[in-house]
């Protein structure tokens, strides 16, 4: 009866409208898939009572809407009549949420802000027609996750190199029996399976797209993927999972080598503690040592009731304090430039590894190809679709990205722009 009675809730909380709420004088909704999340969901928690107790009679109304259901649920409220106050959105969702005229201009409220100027180059993301409609949230950059005592069995150092990579992924196999390198090849979860190949593309010099004009067939590009498959060809990588399945793997130390963001090492730290200490973060070892940043940003809509009160929460997150805290608390890279304590670094080796990529390396935000942001999903099926059958053994990488331009070709041509 009572796991009757979650689920009952559970259901009623995501689909209900998020703008609907009683009690206080004003009340500042906000929705996000990250209040059920450790560490994470604190440190909003935590936020949301500093503002209450400095501005009496507002009241915050937190709404748990799962990561998966997060952008179509926010964009039928923001487009209805239960827009929230303060959304935070995945990187991917600003263009479309920008050409639709469902963000408040934030020009304004910065100007006062003497935070704005500390604010990460990936806030350039949230810009549109001149106007600024978003403050970044967190930009954190997937790079080189290894476990250094499984490298150290096969006598290689960390690789800088694809082709130090593929022998170091070799004498790892031959050595301890764990799988190298671990990447995503489940293709039924379509942004899985797409990240590694955005990283291999961007890490050659290329991409899917430049500038809305479809380059599924550049060389680089091919070049890339060509490179990625030698891993998949010679057994040096599980297949058929997705990224979950080998963060699970890494920390069971079945894999040696991940390209993946932080949070992969945040689960080591909780799921694998006696591993943690050998657990290091690099520049992805591809040509260009692409780092594909994620991310999300701060919006306001334009349907919100109480935007002057979302800005002042909002600005809440973005003092130094509460960014250090992020940064600290959280192993994350936070919306500005945060400095690394000596004590954090003491206790985290790795973490100024992945500062240091994330300010040198960020590439490929929101997992969009250059030009098509908001339809980002659309580029990624047509893309994953080609290498299926790469991974089915029925074509080379070449014919497969051939036949992936000339289906973006044909479908950018029925856009309207």
């Amino acid at each position: 009866m009572k796991r009757m009675m979650m689920a009952t809730l559970l259901i009623a909380l995501v689909m209900a409208p998020i703008g609907v709420a009683s009690g206080a004088n004003k009340q500042i909704q906000f929705p996000s898939w990250m209040w059920g999340e450790a560490g994470t969901g604190d440190w909003f928690k935590d936020g949301v009572a500093l503002y209450e107790s400095q501005n009496p009679g507002v009241k915050v109304v937190p709404a748990l809407v799962p990561a998966g259901q997060y952008e179509e649920k926010l964009l039928i409220d923001m487009a209805g009549g239960g827009a929230p106050d303060l959304a935070p959105v995945f990187t991917n969702m600003m263009p479309k949420l920008m050409r639709m005229g469902l963000l408040e201009p934030l020009d304004d409220y910065l100007a006062k802000a003497d935070w704005k100027s500390n604010l990460l180059p990936v806030q350039k993301v949230a810009q549109y027609n001149g106007k600024t409609y978003g403050v970044v949230l967190t930009a954190s950059p997937n790079g080189l996750i290894y476990n250094k005592k499984l490298l150290d069995k096969a006598g290689v150092a960390v690789p800088t190199t694809p082709e130090e990579m593929l022998v170091a992924a070799r004498k790892v196999k031959q050595a301890t029996g764990a799988f190298g390198y671990g990447f995503a090849t489940r293709t039924a979860d379509v942004l899985e399976a797409y990240i590694p190949l955005m990283q291999w593309a961007i890490g050659f010099g290329g991409d899917f797209s430049k500038d809305g004009v479809p380059t599924a067939n550049d060389p680089k590009t091919i070049e890339g993927l060509e490179f990625l498959k030698r891993f998949f060809d010679e057994g040096l990588t599980p297949k058929g999972l997705d990224g979950p399945m080998l963060r699970k793997m890494f920390v069971e130390e079945k894999i040696a080598m991940l390209i993946d963001g932080p949070w992969a090492i945040t689960y080591v730290k909780e799921a694998a503690p006696d591993l943690y200490e050998y657990v290091g973060f690099a520049a992805p070892p591809t040509p260009t040592h692409a780092a594909i940043t994620g991310g999300a940003f701060y919006t306001i809509p334009v349907r919100a009731k109480h935007k002057q009160e979302a800005f002042a929460l909002l600005s809440v997150y973005n003092q130094p304090e509460w960014q250090s805290r992020w940064l600290e608390d959280l192993l994350q890279i936070p919306g500005q430039n945060a400095e690394i304590s000596p004590k954090l670094a003491k206790e985290h080796p790795w973490i100024e590894g992945m500062v240091d990529v994330a300010a040198k390396y960020p590439a490929g935000f929101g997992y969009s190809a250059p030009g098509f942001e908001e339809y980002a999903g659309e580029v990624q099926r047509m893309v994953v679709d080609g290498i299926a059958n790469v991974w089915g053994g029925r074509t080379t990488v070449e014919a497969a990205m051939t036949d992936v331009q000339q289906r973006m070709v044909k479908w950018a041509a029925t856009l309207k722009r």
